[in-house]
């Protein structure tokens, strides 16, 4: 499982300037999803991702960790990002970003 940290790092220089410049989302504030504890990952955001010329970083400034999948499940369409790349190659999501 990819449970949501508990200890906040806070964000790299990295990731500061990613939001700065709008090429990121931070995921902090985004709900967690309580049987895979990933971040729920709303539509409109995978619409924006979808639409920048060069897509978007997805992080946690929370943790200071990077964002690896994001995937859409098959089941019920909810799009989840983890810090592992959980989703792709797997029957159970559509991969829609990989890192």
């Amino acid at each position: 499982m990819n449970h949501a940290p508990k200890k906040k790092r806070g964000p790299s220089k990295a990731m500061e300037a990613l939001l700065a410049s709008g090429e990121a989302v931070d995921v902090a504030e985004f709900e967690i999803d309580v049987d895979t504890g990933c971040f729920i990952v709303p539509e409109d955001v995978m619409k924006k991702a979808d639409q920048a010329p060069h897509g978007l970083d997805f992080f946690d400034t929370d943790s200071g960790k990077w964002i690896r999948s994001i995937g859409r499940r098959e089941e019920d369409d909810l799009i989840l990002a983890s810090f592992t790349t959980e989703f792709y190659m797997n029957p159970r999501f559509e991969c829609l970003w990989l890192r």
